[in-house]
C-alpha cells in the first residue's frame, strides 16, 4: 500500500499490508461467514431439488400402484361375472364388486350367445376398464320334413292335416281322399306305398292307391287307377331312406350333461306346483300333476317315465336359454294329458325338444287337444291324439288322431340348441378397453 506525505517534500511511501493495523474484533470470520452462506445456499438448493425429484417418483410410484391396483380389480369383476354365469348363479347388470377399499362395476350384455362384460375398476381416482366377450357353445340340428319317419310309416285320422313336407320309411295311409292332406311333398321310400290321402305337391312312392296328387305322382310299381295326379311319372328307382336327423352321441352327450348337474331319485310336482330344475339326472319317473309347472334351466335326462296331468307346462327359462333351444331326454315313454303344453323360452326360434328313447311300441303318447313343439322318438311310435296341434315329430313311427293339425316352422331347419348352464362356454377376448 502507498501514500502520499504532503510537505516540503512530496515523498511517497508505501509499505507492505502486514504493517497496516488489522482489527480482528471487527473484521474477523467474514471470510467463514461468506463461506458458510454460500455452501448452505448450495446445499439448500441440492436439496430442495433432490426431494421435489423424491416426491415427484414418490406421486408417480402410487399412481403406478393405484393403476395396477384398478386394473386387478377390473380383472376381478370380469372374473366373478364369468363364474356366475358358468356356474348358473344369479347375475345383475350393473354389479359393484368391492375388493378391500377398492371396487368395480361391472356391465353384462346378452346378445344371442354372447355375454359382453365390461367392468371399470377404481383405486382412489384411478380407473381402469377391461372387457371381454364370453360365448355359450351350442349344437345345430336341422328339421327338415314336418314329420320324419322310420320303417313303422305313417298312419293319419280323419280330417288329419300335415303342413310341410313327410319323409317315412314306411307307408303314409291316410283316412281316405277328401279326408286326409299333407300340404307339401310326401316320401315313401323304398318299396313302400301311399294310400288314401290328399297330397299338395308332389309324391314319391313305390304305389299309388286311392291318392289325389296336384303335383306330379312318382311311382316304380303301381299308379292305381282310383288315383289322380296333374303328373304321372314312373321311375326306375325308389327314393333311399331317410336319416334321423339326431345321432346318437348328440344325445349321449345331452345326457353326460344332464348328469354333471347332478342326480336326483325322482321327482313329483303337486297340484299348481312349480319347479325350477337343470341341468340334472332324474333316476326314476317324473310325474307332473294337474296345473303344474316345470322351468328348465339346462338339460334333463329321465331314466324312467314321464306323467303329464291335465294342463301341465313344462317350459324353459328364458333368462337362460333366451333364443335358443333345450332338451328333455327320457328313457322311458313320455305320456301327456289334455292340453298339456311344452314351450320354449318364449322368444322366437326357441323351441323344447322332448325326445324318447322308449322302443318299440307308444314312446310318446299325445293327449286329446294337448299342445306342444318338437317331439322325437327315435326307437318307438309317437301317438297324437284328437285335436293336436304341434311344430315337427321325428320316429320310426308315427299315428295321429281325427282333427289333428302339424304346421312345420321354417325355422327349424336350422336350430341352435344350447345346454344351459352345464354347456360348454368359450372366451373369444378379455383385453383392456
Amino acid at each position: 500500500m502507498c501514500v502520499f506525505l504532503w510537505g516540503t517534500r512530496n515523498l511517497v511511501a508505501c509499505f507492505s499490508p502486514s504493517y497496516l493495523p488489522y482489527d480482528k474484533k471487527k473484521y474477523g470470520g467474514y471470510a467463514m461467514l461468506t463461506m458458510m452462506i454460500v455452501v448452505l445456499g448450495a446445499g439448500f438448493v441440492v436439496s430442495t431439488g433432490f426431494a421435489f425429484f423424491v416426491l415427484q417418483e414418490t406421486h408417480a410410484s402410487r399412481a403406478f400402484t393405484k393403476s395396477i391396483m384398478a386394473r386387478h380389480v377390473a380383472d376381478a369383476g370380469i372374473e366373478d361375472i364369468i363364474y356366475r354365469i358358468v356356474s348358473d348363479k344369479q347375475t345383475s347388470s350393473p354389479e359393484t364388486l368391492n375388493v378391500g377399499s377398492d371396487n368395480t362395476t361391472v356391465t353384462t350384455t346378452l346378445t344371442g350367445a354372447k355375454y359382453l362384460i365390461l367392468s371399470e375398476g377404481r383405486s382412489d381416482s384411478t380407473t381402469q376398464r377391461k372387457q371381454a366377450e364370453l360365448e355359450r357353445t351350442t349344437t345345430g340340428v336341422s328339421f327338415f320334413y314336418g314329420v320324419q319317419v322310420g320303417d313303422l310309416g305313417v298312419t293319419m285320422g280323419n280330417n288329419s292335416v300335415i303342413n310341410g313336407n313327410v319323409y317315412s320309411n314306411g307307408d303314409i295311409i291316410g283316412g281316405g281322399v277328401n279326408k286326409t292332406t299333407i300340404t307339401g311333398t310326401a316320401v315313401a321310400a323304398g318299396n313302400h306305398l301311399i294310400k288314401d290321402i290328399d297330397i299338395n305337391n308332389d309324391a314319391y312312392a313305390d304305389r299309388f292307391d286311392n291318392c289325389s296328387v296336384i303335383g306330379a305322382a312318382h311311382y316304380v310299381t303301381s299308379f292305381s287307377a282310383n288315383c289322380t295326379a296333374g303328373f304321372v311319372i314312373q321311375d326306375v328307382t325308389t327314393q333311399p331312406p331317410g336319416v334321423f336327423p339326431i345321432p346318437p352321441n348328440q344325445i349321449t352327450s345331452w345326457k353326460t350333461e344332464a348328469e354333471a348337474g347332478g342326480v336326483l331319485t325322482g321327482l313329483n310336482l303337486g297340484s299348481n306346483t312349480t319347479v325350477t330344475l337343470g341341468p340334472k339326472k332324474i333316476n326314476g319317473d317324473i310325474d307332473i300333476e294337474n296345473g303344474g309347472t316345470l322351468i328348465l334351466t339346462g338339460t334333463i335326462w329321465i331314466t324312467g317315465t314321464i306323467n303329464f296331468g291335465n294342463n301341465a307346462t313344462i317350459r324353459l327359462d328364458p333368462a337362460t336359454y333366451d333364443d335358443f333351444s333345450g332338451v328333455l331326454v327320457a328313457d322311458g315313454p313320455l305320456a301327456f294329458g289334455n292340453t298339456a303344453t311344452l314351450q320354449g323360452s318364449g322368444v322366437a326360434g326357441s323351441y323344447l325338444l322332448a325326445i324318447s328313447m322308449f322302443g318299440p311300441g307308444d314312446a310318446i303318447n299325445m293327449g286329446n287337444s294337448a299342445n306342444s313343439t318338437i317331439f322325437y322318438a327315435p326307437n318307438g311310435i309317437i301317438a297324437i291324439g284328437n285335436g293336436l296341434s304341434l311344430r315337427e315329430a321325428t320316429a320310426r313311427g308315427m299315428r295321429t288322431g281325427n282333427n289333428t293339425t302339424l304346421t312345420y316352422d321354417t325355422g327349424l331347419a336350422n336350430m341352435l340348441f344350447t345346454s344351459g348352464p352345464s354347456g360348454g362356454y368359450m372366451l373369444n377376448y378379455w383385453k383392456e378397453n
